[in-house]
């Protein structure tokens, strides 16, 4: 027996013809062995702008984008300046009932001369009222250093440092965090 006959043995032979099958075939079928669809735009900015829906989405898309884009640049937050050359950073947390606050002033090697510092480091609770206020004194000479100072009252959410150097004077403000 051959090939054919081994797996046919019947000796049944089928056919295929296209036209015959495109008869009963409904209209999208027909169309599309007809070369008649509509096919997707080709680019990934034509598929973006093909339809109406697809028009919005994609201004959305960009209008977002935009949006977060303004914030990161208009935000920033309050505990930290640049002024002068001099970039300040204020920084505030609990522990064990005790809140350690810092100022940071970093490192700026064309500062060139030694100023005198004046820190007013005030403490604030829920309903922004002072409960203590600290003055830091201190010399900066374009190396990045640290003053620190402790409260002992756990009812304060909030710390503002004014700092006085040379003329300047900055404000910085920051939560308590709590550790």
């Amino acid at each position: 027996m051959s090939d054919q006959n081994s797996e046919n043995p019947e000796g049944l032979h089928f056919y295929y013809d296209r036209q015959e099958r495109l008869k009963h075939a409904p209209r999208q079928v027909k169309d599309f062995y007809a070369g008649k669809m509509k096919t997707p735009p080709k680019g990934l900015i034509k598929a973006l702008v093909a339809t109406r829906a697809s028009k919005i989405m994609f201004l959305t898309l960009i209008a977002l984008t935009a949006l977060g884009f303004a914030i990161s640049l208009v935000d920033r937050t309050s505990n930290t300046e640049k002024k002068g050359g001099i970039h300040y950073t204020l920084k505030a947390f609990s522990f064990e009932e005790v809140i350690y606050v810092s100022v940071k002033l970093d490192e700026n090697s064309g500062y060139g001369k030694t100023s005198d510092l004046s820190i007013l480091v005030t403490a604030k609770d829920k309903s922004s009222t002072v409960t203590e206020k600290k003055t830091i004194e201190g010399t900066y000479d374009g190396k990045e250093c640290f003053f620190r100072t402790t409260f002992y009252d756990y009812d304060i959410l909030e710390i503002e440092a004014v700092i006085q150097t040379d003329g300047d004077t900055v404000l910085l403000t920051a939560p308590v965090e709590k550790q």
